[in-house]
C-alpha cells in the first residue's frame, strides 16, 4: 500500500500540470531528464516538457494563460535554437516561493 501511494505520489509530482513551486535548478534539473526521457520516448518527453515550463512559470507568478503558451511553444518548437531563449528565461528569472 505505501509503495502504491508513494508511486502516486511520484506520478502526480512530475506529470500532472499542478502549482508546485519548482526553482531555477530544479528547472534546469528536470530539463536535462527531459533530454534523456524525450531521446527514448519522444510523446511523452514532449508532454513533460510543457509540465516543466508550466510549473516554472507558475513559480514566477505567471498566468495560467502564459504558462499554457509557453509550455505548447516548447513542446512544439522542433528547432531547439528557437526555444533557448524561452529556457533562459525561465532558468534565470527569480521566483519568489509562495508559503
Amino acid at each position: 500500500m505505501t509503495a502504491n501511494l508513494e508511486k502516486s505520489s511520484f506520478f502526480k509530482k512530475y506529470f500532472t500540470y499542478d502549482n508546485e513551486y519548482i526553482s531555477g535548478t530544479t528547472y534546469f534539473n528536470r530539463l536535462i531528464l527531459w533530454i534523456f526521457l524525450s531521446v527514448f520516448l519522444l510523446l511523452p518527453g514532449l508532454y513533460w516538457i510543457g509540465i516543466i515550463a508550466f510549473k516554472r512559470g507558475k513559480s514566477l507568478g505567471w498566468n495560467n494563460f502564459t504558462c499554457y503558451i509557453t509550455s505548447i511553444l516548447l513542446a512544439l518548437s522542433p528547432i531547439i535554437l528557437i526555444s533557448i531563449p524561452i529556457h533562459f528565461v525561465l532558468w534565470f528569472s527569480s521566483g519568489k516561493e509562495k508559503n
